[in-house]
């Protein structure tokens, strides 16, 4: 018998200009769950702008990779991802409640059908359909501004140091979108490999927490744009640290909601403000 465990999601403000980005990462929760989700319940409320999601997944080995990759992208998008088994009966309740209340809710959404399933819910958010998510998650950078003192590149090893509260898992290849401050029809892409995280818990003696990615050797247009626009890395890479999150905030889709990952959403807040802000 296969042993199971629920996950729930919430991702806020998808009526309000950033539905493209929104449905791009719901579409890609069975990539991201790598091949472990099972299944799936979701529903768009319109009234608070939110998608909700019940996932099924599968225990694995690599559960605890799949957990981190699923909080890290959701809290960079605004939201939140977390198991409910560790959460206390109210707070299963209230999630639940959520869920029960969306005014579009579809059950038992297959890995299959889940594309088609999340194009259903951001309709009914008024988001038009576009362009096909990408195959990758997309980590989307402004360079430049008052936001990015916080980030050191070393051109020698392509690794790009980058200031935040939260981090995908090591060894986890992700996609660059980095857009000058100003400029941002210039947009430079690459792609990179996640090679080290460095826990807010140790971050006092060496710097911000954070995560250090190693560009691939053919983004030569982006490596150019990271070695005039940041200052010079530490010699020495950040530790292979997993990262913790100890902060305790409430969450205001659920009442009285708290806990580790739903902190993420307050820290996506402070890493956007490095990740997006611009003079």
């Amino acid at each position: 018998m296969t042993t199971t465990i629920r996950m729930a999601a919430i991702l806020g403000g998808v009526e309000r200009g950033n539905g493209r980005e929104a449905e791009a990462l719901l579409t890609l929760v069975p990539a991201l769950a790598e091949g472990a989700l099972v299944c799936g319940s979701l529903g768009y409320r319109g009234r608070l702008g939110y998608v909700a999601a019940e996932l099924t997944l599968r225990v694995e080995p690599r559960f605890a990779r799949i957990r981190q990759r699923l909080a890290f992208w959701f809290a960079r998008q605004g939201g939140w991802a977390r198991p409910l088994q560790p959460m206390a009966d109210a707070e299963v309740e209230r999630f639940r409640d959520t869920l029960s209340h969306c005014d579009v809710a579809l059950g038992d959404v297959a890995p299959d059908r889940w594309a088609e399933a999340i194009r259903v819910l951001l309709a009914a958010a008024g988001v038009p359909a576009g362009e096909a998510p990408p195959a990758s998650p997309q980590l989307r950078l402004q360079v430049g501004g008052p936001g990015w003192v916080g980030f050191r590149y070393d051109p020698a090893q392509r690794r790009l140091d980058v200031p935040s509260p939260i981090a995908p898992p090591l060894r986890d290849e992700l996609g660059l979108l980095l857009e000058p401050a100003g400029d941002p029809r210039d947009c430079r892409r690459a792609v990179a490999t996640v090679t080290a995280i460095r826990a807010a818990a140790g971050a006092s003696a060496a710097g911000s927490a954070g995560f250090s990615l190693v560009l691939r050797e053919d983004a030569t247009t982006a490596a150019a744009l990271l070695t005039t626009r940041c200052r010079a890395a530490a010699p020495h890479p950040l530790s292979e640290e997993l990262l913790t999150l100890h902060a305790v905030v409430s969450d205001p889709l659920m009442p009285g909601l708290s806990g580790p990952l739903a902190a993420a959403r307050a820290g996506a807040a402070a890493a956007r403000g490095h990740m997006r802000s611009a003079s």
